[in-house]
């Protein structure tokens, strides 16, 4: 239900209800072929493969106004009596690619990578789907060579590399090529101006007008795809056995037919946005990285908290009968403290504004309720009590279910009719379950210990997958 609220006080008894629904699809088929091969001081690693990928999105919702009972189990769609709302959107695209990549290394001394991809995108006009990317890099790691390691050994690593290669850019709207038309029946133009496209087209006044379209975006053929190209010349060191370690590189980089969305001229008229590929930009510039690998200690920085585990654990467990089989992975860690940054919202009515706060609050110190942990409720901030403290340190152990797997293996006679080797298939859980500390002064008082951050936990997902082998 929908409230409006002034000063505090309730000021509208309109009651509403909202369902929406929304789909979100996506599926990754991906083909490999891998050849390693190690003679002598040679070693080749290459790769080729086809990657497809299909996204599909669809959302729709109903909404109305004036309920005459406010009971859950009566407040659906048809109970409503005023202001009917629906709408809907939708979005789709998919990528096909071919890609290879060789790697080779002659004596861990003198390395070689070429990488090239074909990728096709659906966002761009048919004669410009595809876009073809070559990379390659070449690279020496000087503190190998003998001459190096005899009369420098203070040097612990010393490699020189060079790279150069072009990448795509696709991030456009799915629908940036096409001219888009949408149906705007305007507002009420008693107060403002109409901008509608509802028309009387017969002159009738018959009360229910044809709604019209609206321009909203010009078709666009000769999109293609945004391509930067990047030479990047550098060097990695170490010294000390990588006490003391860092990078510098001097890299530049042409982007070209960059997507954009620019502003036209008015006098084009409505309708006029139209995705095209602009201007070049070019970047030079330096990178320098450097870094110390020791432990300093001083004496003075007090730890609070440790989020370092006493040990971390595992469990993978495997079950078969006759042709279904349960694959289950546990996982965890013991003794790490973390900084629960929910007890923010929860704890403290000082620190923010216009926002729910937890049930923890309703616990918060009264003079009749002096053994409580959490403030007095107040909305001026005198101790800082936004500074990190242990206050905010809690138990981040768990015990986490983190896959789970039930498979059924298809039985030989039908596999064979089928003229297949091997059919599976499979239901799969990720993050099933999550156990966490619960008692004592330090429990973890958020949704998930292992991201405390504001309680955003890991979500879990669900998957069916078909293994097929011919």
């Amino acid at each position: 239900m929908d409230y409006s609220y002034a000063s505090g006080f309730l000021i509208s008894d309109i009651n509403r209800t909202t369902t929406s629904q929304w789909h979100n699809l996506s599926w990754t088929w991906t083909n490999t072929l891998n050849y390693k091969l190690e003679t002598g001081l040679h070693n080749i690693d290459v790769v080729a493969g086809t990657e497809a990928i299909k996204a599909e999105y669809e959302s729709f919702y109903g909404s109305r106004e004036g309920y005459v009972i406010e009971d859950p189990d009566y407040m659906f769609l048809d109970s409503g009596t005023e202001k009917i709302l629906n709408g809907g959107s939708g979005a789709g695209n998919s990528l096909f690619s071919l890609f290879a990549k060789a790697n080779y290394v002659y004596n861990q001394k003198y390395l070689a990578s070429i990488t090239v991809r074909r990728d096709g995108s659906s966002r761009f006009g048919k004669d410009n789907l595809y876009g073809t990317f070559p990379a390659f890099s070449l690279g020496w790691r000087l503190s190998e060579e003998d001459f190096m390691k005899e009369s420098l050994p203070v040097i612990s690593n010393l490699k020189l590399r060079a790279g150069w290669g072009i990448t795509g850019n696709q991030e456009i709207s799915n629908d940036a090529i096409y001219s888009i038309y949408r149906t705007d029946y305007g507002v009420d133009p008693t107060w403002v101006f109409d901008s509608g496209t509802a028309y009387d087209i017969y002159g009738s006044d018959s009360g229910s007008l044809s709604s019209g379209y609206r321009k909203i975006r010009e078709a666009t053929q000769f999109l293609k795809w945004e391509e930067a190209k990047q030479t990047n010349l550098g060097i990695d060191f170490g010294f000390l056995d990588q006490a003391f370690y860092g990078s510098f590189d001097y890299f530049m980089k042409e982007t070209s037919d960059i997507l954009i969305e620019p502003p036209y001229l008015a006098v084009k008229g409505e309708g006029g946005n139209q995705w095209v590929n602009g201007a070049t930009l070019e970047n030079k510039g330096w990178e320098f990285v450097l870094g110390y690998n020791k432990t300093l200690n001083n004496g003075y920085r007090t730890w609070i908290g440790d989020p370092n585990p006493d040990f971390i654990y595992g469990l993978n467990a495997v079950f078969s009968y006759k042709n279904f089989d349960l694959n289950l992975f546990f996982q965890g860690i013991q003794g790490a403290d973390v900084y629960n940054e929910h007890k923010h919202l929860t704890d403290f009515t000082s620190i923010w504004r216009e926002t729910n706060f937890g049930t923890r609050t309703l616990d918060a110190w009264t003079p009749t309720n002096s053994g409580s942990t959490i403030p007095m409720l107040t909305l001026t901030d005198t101790n800082n009590e936004n500074r990190y403290s242990s206050y905010f340190i809690e138990n981040g152990s768990y015990l986490k279910l983190r896959n789970l797997q039930i498979g059924y293996n298809v039985p030989e006679k039908v596999i064979k009719s089928l003229k297949l080797t091997s059919a599976r298939i499979y239901v799969q859980g990720q993050n099933v379950l999550t156990f966490k500390d619960s008692k004592g002064n330090d429990q973890f008082t958020g949704v998930d210990p292992e991201s405390p951050g504001f309680a955003y936990p890991n979500p879990t997902s669900y998957s069916i997958g078909v293994n097929l082998t011919f």
